[in-house]
């Protein structure tokens, strides 16, 4: 996350894109770890768009599992008949 972040600054503010930097980080993320070389910026842009696709997947996952156990545990503490069973 803080290589990505790196990345996303260094463009925002630079309008330079270090292509080893990202290459670096998508090739974390690929499947195919040792084979993996980008043959443009369009194949790693779809790479990259995957990357983000799934961190904000797993962020809307956490968010939404934070506040079904908030409201389920103030459910069961405001009915007490579901603790009775």
């Amino acid at each position: 996350m803080e290589r990505l972040n790196k990345v996303r600054n260094q463009v925002a503010h630079t309008f330079n894109l270090d292509r080893a930097a990202l290459d670096e980080i998508l090739q974390i993320n690929d499947e195919y770890y040792t084979d993996f070389k980008p043959k443009d910026d369009r194949e790693r842009i779809r790479s990259l768009r995957s990357i983000c696709d799934f961190i904000c997947g797993r962020i809307v996952g956490s968010i939404k599992a934070a506040y079904f156990m908030a409201t389920f545990d103030a459910n069961r503490t405001a009915d007490p008949k579901a603790t009775s069973r």
